[in-house]
């Protein structure tokens, strides 16, 4: 769901602007020579909140009718969070010199770039946008043929197979989501994954040079990656969530088991 966007966005609702990242600091050209942080230190962030509800929702829920709605939009912006946390400049804030001052970067927001057609963007939309090729004409494409997301979404799954994401290096170890007791390990992983694709991005993309088309080809392939990697990833997490209670939105999805696929996951999980 993307209302959680739209409600900052075009609301002006912040009451849950430092849920959707956590900026992690990173300091490769070592600018805060006195350790402050450059602005990344925060007590509220997408890894306390998801901690938090994940051990609210599932007691607050359990045999009280009232607690439903509570249930329902937790749900609601879990899903968004965590898939915010697969994008990788929702996890990191790298220090630079903005206007004089030290601070962050906000996530990719002040590193800024130029496209092949001289156009200016910034590394975070470049990521948010799949290098600016999942927007409103390739949804509109995908609406238009039957099936329509549904059948996309299959087509991505049968691309980018787990034997295929586990190849990459992605952990593929769903069943270690199910457990919410350890969750907050299984997240540190999930989001050093990200943090070391914003470094690379980094090294791809120095500040305020061209962007080539062979990187925007990468961007574009790693955010079909984590997109399906993020769907086994939601699924298994609420799985486990809600295994003790009577919850009755959420369906199990059947993971793949063709050929190589079980022992893909079955290696992973030893």
């Amino acid at each position: 769901p993307i209302w959680p966007d739209v409600i900052k966005s075009f609301y002006n609702v912040k009451l849950f602007d430092s849920w959707h990242y956590v900026n992690q600091k990173y300091d490769p050209d070592n600018l805060d020579v006195n350790n402050t942080g450059c602005g990344t230190n925060a007590d509220v962030t997408a890894v306390t909140q998801t901690e938090a509800l994940s051990q609210q929702i599932p007691s607050q829920y359990q045999g009280r009718e009232t607690a439903h709605w509570f249930a329902h939009f937790g749900t609601n912006f879990l899903t968004h969070i965590l898939g915010d946390l697969m994008q990788p400049y929702h996890t990191m804030g790298r220090c630079i010199m903005y206007n004089g001052e030290l601070t962050q970067d906000l996530g990719g927001n002040k590193w800024t770039l130029n496209m092949p057609d001289g156009s200016s963007v910034n590394a975070h939309a470049l990521w948010d946008s799949g290098a600016y090729r999942w927007g409103s004409d390739k949804q509109e494409e995908i609406l238009s043929k039957k099936g329509g997301f549904k059948k996309f979404g299959k087509h991505l799954m049968k691309k980018y197979s787990i034997t295929y994401l586990a190849s990459k290096g992605y952990d593929v170890n769903f069943a270690a989501a199910n457990n919410i007791t350890d969750f907050p390990n299984v997240l540190s992983v999930w989001m050093q994954e990200s943090n070391e694709l914003a470094k690379e991005t980094y090294e791809k993309i120095p500040l305020d040079s061209t962007v080539t088309n062979c990187t925007l080809d990468w961007v574009y392939e790693k955010t079909q990656e984590r997109v399906v990697l993020g769907g086994y990833r939601l699924a298994a997490y609420f799985d486990g969530l809600f295994s003790d209670t009577n919850f009755p939105a959420l369906k199990s999805i059947k993971f793949p088991r063709q050929r190589g696929e079980r022992r893909a996951v079955m290696k992973q999980r030893r």
